[in-house]
């Protein structure tokens, strides 16, 4: 602590040419460090943004599969609906036609 007084007072008594360049080095060191954590958190902000692009385009892919598994129920669905469908129409068919003969 004695030194840093030392230093200081040493550095009162210079001209001001080189307080100014004592100061700038300061501020350069100090930009230099803020540049430092700048730089890891930016780094650290594209890392997770990497995880949690990973973790969306997983999700997506799982819901494209089951909306085409839902798909493929609901085509076999309506395939059977209309198999359906057509027996119905020709059990209606045959009825109306058995109704007409015996009138």
């Amino acid at each position: 602590m004695n030194d840093a007084f030392n230093l200081a007072d040493h550095a009162s008594q210079q001209n001001d040419r080189w307080l100014f360049i004592a100061a700038l080095l300061a501020l350069g060191f100090v930009a230099v460090v803020v540049a430092r954590y700048f730089v890891r958190q930016h780094e650290a902000l594209i890392a997770d943004h990497r995880s949690a692009r990973a973790e969306s385009q997983k999700v997506l892919v799982d819901l494209v599969e089951q909306g085409n598994r839902t798909n493929r129920d609901l085509a076999v669905c309506l395939d059977r609906n209309t198999r359906a469908f057509e027996e119905i129409t020709a059990a209606v068919r045959f009825c109306r036609e058995t109704n007409k003969k015996g009138n």
